[in-house]
């Protein structure tokens, strides 16, 4: 019963708020990209999420998880970046050569990846 403590119902809540602030910005930074810029839809799709896992490292850190940056977490955030970027990407590829709108295929590789990235970040990344 350890990993349902209070901690984590309150984990679980400012992750949620923080992970619909920055599915916001994903949306937001990918019509920016693809309506109002121009860029391809794939381009466009890798500056936002490099965009949004800053961000999100930033609010994890020290919103949901409470914790002082170090050299460590990061080292375990980088790698936890690259897994979930190369994830994120061939959810999105997938989607799209199915001919799904590009928002369509952004909001399947957030509600895909949305369970997988708060367990990774609580009991690996932020333990």
């Amino acid at each position: 019963m350890r990993y349902f403590s209070n901690t984590f119902f309150r984990d679980s809540a400012a992750y949620a708020f923080v992970s619909l602030l920055a599915y916001g910005l994903v949306f937001g930074l990918m019509y920016f990209f693809v309506d109002l810029v121009g860029i391809g839809e794939p381009a466009a799709f890798f500056f936002t999420y490099a965009i949004a896992y800053f961000f999100d490292y930033i609010m994890n850190l020290r919103v949901v998880f409470r914790r002082e940056h170090a050299g460590h977490r990061l080292v375990k955030y980088i790698i936890y970046l690259v897994v979930f970027f190369i994830l994120a990407n061939a959810i999105f590829y997938i989607a799209n050569n199915f001919n799904l709108h590009y928002l369509w295929g952004t909001f399947l590789t957030l509600a895909v990846l949305f369970p997988l990235r708060f367990c990774a970040l609580r009991y690996v990344v932020f333990r």
